[in-house]
């Protein structure tokens, strides 16, 4: 007969290899420049790996009978109890520094994020001798106190809150279209609202079924599926504007020409913006990048889901369309040169500001990525020549009319 505590221990010692590759890996990755918020996600998972531990040991020590067995299980419960609300501390105060929360301000969240904390480690120390969340009876027992149902409610009522700062972030910025380098952006809202609702199901199963506790399994696979997130976002975006970057870009056109029937319909359009080594210079490199950020602003606004767009390397930019070929990338390039016209005199901008495109639309005659590429790329700097031609005659006419 399988023992009692034996599927327990399987699926938490399941969860703690799982849980201990990943902070292995993470610890390591991190090792030289690890921050404030990638340091609250390492405790995150430590946290887990020692609840993971305890449970276990619950598990274990439930009806065994040797001296002080009975000690030993009181103080690993209301240690596990102790800590079941830390996690729920840490992610928000991850959320916190992803939210771009000011450091002052974040500070008197914490201190309101430890109220729950510390009531429910006063409760779970009382408890060893009143028995409010868990009880330990003489023959080494475990059972359920009559409180037990409050200690879920302190381990997650900060949750809501953090729900609903994370719609509003996520609602401005589908208003705005701004996004920073990791978060607040679409990817990352998605994945932080993502990440807590494994244990709230997991702790709603414990309060109704306690044979084998599963909320901690269900918070390994959230920090699972969160650090995955966190590296495909770090891996494929660019840390300034937080749109897609060069990699991402070139395995998005890769795949699309891997498909001879979706290239029928391909146009690619590369953007650079115009003069922009001269904001740089004149207002400095703070002003460049708040203009790289506007640019992306704008992309957002004129391009939307449909259309994919990325910042490809310093002030240049890519747009690839599927359908509507060059007439529709043209009259793009238009909206993002009137849109970018109304941001500047908006934020009342000391610097004008347009881009030059080069346009190319799939032809067999390209036959790869390179080539397709490097047809918008010649296109790209024409345009930038004859741009540049344009004003040396602007400016060579007043001398000629005097």
């Amino acid at each position: 007969m399988v023992p009692s505590w034996m599927p327990a221990i399987v699926v938490n010692v399941f969860a703690l290899i799982v849980l201990l590759v990943l902070l292995i890996d993470y610890s390591t990755r991190q090792a030289q420049t690890m921050l404030h918020d990638q340091r609250l996600f390492r405790w995150m998972m430590i946290t887990n790996i020692v609840l993971l531990v305890l449970d276990g040991a619950t598990w274990l020590l439930n009806g065994q009978v040797f001296p002080g067995a009975r000690a030993l299980n009181l103080a690993v419960t209301a240690g596990y109890y102790s800590l079941t609300p830390v996690v729920s501390v840490l992610y928000l105060s991850f959320c916190d520094i992803k939210l771009g929360v000011p450091v002052a301000l974040g500070r008197r969240y914490r201190r309101f994020y430890l109220i729950p904390l510390g009531i429910n480690l006063l409760l779970s120390l009382w408890s060893v001798q009143s028995a409010l969340l868990h009880r330990i009876g003489p023959d080494n027992v475990y059972s359920r106190g009559s409180l037990l149902a409050l200690s879920f409610v302190l381990s997650y009522c900060l949750l809501p809150l953090a729900f609903v700062r994370l719609f509003r972030a996520g609602a401005r910025v589908r208003r705005t279209g701004q996004e920073g380098a990791y978060l607040p952006n679409r990817a990352g809202i998605r994945a932080l609202l993502l990440f807590p609702m494994f244990p709230l199901v997991g702790g709603a199963i414990l309060v109704f079924y306690n044979q084998v506790t599963v909320v901690w399994l269900t918070s390994v696979f959230a920090l699972l599926i969160f650090y995955l997130n966190l590296q495909n976002i770090e891996i494929s975006t660019d840390s300034l504007t937080g749109l897609f970057n060069r990699r991402q870009t070139d395995m998005y056109l890769r795949s699309l020409l891997q498909d001879a029937q979706r290239c029928q319909t391909l146009c690619l359009a590369v953007l650079d913006i115009n003069n922009f080594k001269q904001i740089n210079d004149q207002y400095g490199h703070m002003v460049g990048d708040h203009a790289l950020k506007m640019m992306a602003t704008v992309l957002h606004a004129v391009c939307g889901r449909s259309t994919f767009y990325s910042r490809y390397g310093g002030d240049e930019f890519v747009i690839v369309t599927k359908m509507g070929g060059r007439p529709r990338m043209a009259g793009l390039v238009e909206q993002i040169n009137r849109k970018m016209a109304q941001a500047l005199k908006a934020e009342q901008a000391p610097y004008p500001m347009t881009i030059s495109a080069g346009i190319a639309e799939w032809s067999p005659e390209y036959q790869t990525f390179d080539r397709f590429f490097a047809a918008a790329d010649i296109r790209l700097y024409e345009s930038k020549a004859s741009l540049k031609r344009r004003a040396a005659d602007r400016a060579r006419q007043p001398a000629q009319d005097g």
